[in-house]
């Protein structure tokens, strides 16, 4: 996984072969043919026949991949359907809608179970049930013993897929491990969502709202020891909360809020809490972490142009960067 940039492109056209390092380009050309062969690659814009139907298209890669012609149009039909191509596979691939095109993509790349295949971004555009499908193609291909790299910026799609996970930020690698492993690891505790009741300008007005948000905040601080804000819209809170405050406590907390306990002084007489939710952190909370953390070492970088030197600006003087977040597990 990675932000939108060009780590993930970059990355994965080094094994495909359409980039070569300078150094090696010798020993890559020599033995280019049989390296290929041994590969399933789906490119992240499709390179598509479109005279040829996607049942054409497919029966032509298997022809060059050495499946005999006993066995060629089995594979095909299965390939066909697993994807969820059967309602267009006679038709030109040219008349085939994005979504369709990734499909085939995916399928061309997965023709004679190579040992080693490349997926960038193999479900970009494709509807959600075609999604589960092209999931479901992808998996058979693992439990047959196929190595398979792909490229995403779904984290359902990583966690649906992936054993192992590496998250790319800035041409940097900044993690490897399994999506629970990655999560323990870089989670920082609970995900807390907070539901508040809507204004209502006829009984108070902004100040006194405010005022009730502000001394809500400041009560889940003082009730969950070391809860920290980290999002904040209208009508809702979003907080992370430690590991040592225990399930309990933190139920406890939140239903005596929304249920205007006495207890609770910030909620007794009009409760704010409409509804909330709590959960573990989730990938997509680890993912955009190492996003912001790369997003703020770029912005605490700038270039005296007139010097010709790197020039090191703390912009966010409060804000702690880290650099030691690489794991191998």
């Amino acid at each position: 996984m990675g932000t939108n940039s060009g780590d993930l492109p970059s990355t994965r056209r080094l094994p495909a072969q359409q980039v070569v390092p300078v150094g090696i380009r010798t020993t890559v050309v020599a033995t280019r043919t049989k390296f290929i062969h041994e590969i399933g690659y789906c490119p992240q814009f499709d390179a598509v026949l479109g005279e040829l139907t996607g049942e054409e298209t497919l029966m032509l890669l298997g022809r060059l991949r050495g499946i005999s012609d006993i066995s060629l149009p089995h594979s095909v039909s299965e390939l066909i359907f697993l994807v969820g191509l059967t309602e267009c596979a006679k038709r030109p691939s040219s008349t085939y809608s994005g979504g369709n095109k990734r499909k085939l993509s995916t399928a061309m790349a997965l023709i004679g179970d190579p040992p080693l295949v490349f997926l960038d971004e193999p479900t970009s555009g494709v509807d959600p049930a075609s999604r589960r499908r092209v999931w479901a193609a992808i998996t058979k291909a693992v439990q047959c013993g196929q190595s398979v790299v792909l490229t995403s910026h779904s984290m359902e799609e990583c966690e649906a897929l992936c054993s192992r996970i590496i998250i790319m930020s800035r041409g940097t690698l900044r993690c490897i491990g399994s999506s629970g492993h990655l999560k323990a690891k870089f989670g920082k505790g609970y995900s807390l969502q907070v539901k508040l009741r809507m204004h209502n300008d006829r009984l108070e007005d902004d100040q006194q709202y405010a005022a009730q948000v502000l001394q809500l905040k400041t009560t889940i601080r003082q009730r969950l020891a070391g809860a920290v804000l980290t999002d904040q819209h209208k009508g809702m809170l979003a907080f992370r909360v430690p590991t040592e405050v225990s399930w309990g406590c933190l139920f406890s907390v939140m239903e005596a809020m929304k249920h205007d306990h006495g207890d609770v002084e910030a909620t007794a007489q009009n409760p704010l809490v409409e509804d909330y939710t709590a959960s573990d952190t989730s990938l997509e909370q680890v993912f955009l972490s190492f996003a912001r953390e790369g997003n703020l070492v770029q912005a605490s970088m700038k270039i005296d142009e007139n010097q010709g030197a790197g020039v090191m600006v703390d912009v966010y003087p409060d804000t702690k960067i880290t650099h030691d977040c690489f794991h191998l597990d």
